[in-house]
């Protein structure tokens, strides 16, 4: 992991008395970059947390996350891929997947206008990191094996949350409640997004 990633979500993690943190995943482009990691509390519960950056030069600059239970979401038939997402120009979305068993090499996230993304399944962690203006359009996640076979398929819908300026206050959660508070930002699953939404 590029150790300015590591150390700016150290910091961040380091204040909500974290007593371990394990590095499992991290994507960038060239002015974007976006990592994950697992970390127990000192109750010695279990969390995924992502962090988004923007990248100047050697500068970062937060631009969103969201942690959760480091669980399954329960009651999900056949695998399943909780999203936290963004999109203002470019577009971001990743989580936890839960795989029911099936040995998923590659997710897919396919809009209907034909644009699409593709992730390598990584310690259990997808994550997206895109050009795209809306995360409202309609899209489909593909769990695709070693072997490039679809073994399964997930709807992806984004629902709008109740906020004071319904432009600015955006907030969805598929299979779960509305969440609100970061412009054009959605959990869209069993992430909680506490610090990016505001919501418990």
């Amino acid at each position: 992991m590029d150790a300015s990633v590591e150390a700016a979500l150290r910091e961040d993690l380091l204040v909500r008395l974290v007593t371990s943190i394990k590095i499992l995943s991290q994507r960038a482009t060239s002015d974007r970059c976006s990592a994950a990691v697992a970390v127990d509390d000192s109750d010695g519960k279990g969390y995924i947390v992502i962090g988004v950056f923007a990248k100047d030069g050697d500068e970062l600059y937060p631009k969103g996350g969201c942690e959760g239970p480091d669980r399954d979401v329960a009651g999900r038939q056949g695998p399943y891929l909780g999203l936290y997402a963004y999109a203002d120009g470019h577009f971001f979305a990743g989580g936890r997947l839960q795989s029911a068993g099936l040995a998923i090499a590659r997710v897919r996230l396919i809009w209907e206008d034909g644009d699409e993304l593709q992730d390598t399944v990584e310690n259990g962690i997808v994550m997206f990191l895109g050009a795209r203006e809306s995360i409202e359009d309609p899209a489909t996640l593909e769990f695709l094996d070693e072997d490039g076979r679809v073994v399964g398929h997930q709807i992806v819908a984004v629902h709008q949350g109740r906020g004071s300026d319904e432009r600015k206050h955006r907030g969805a959660c598929v299979g779960g409640r509305a969440l609100r508070g970061v412009k054009a930002e959605a959990c869209t699953g069993g992430l909680a997004c506490r610090r990016a939404c505001g919501s418990s």
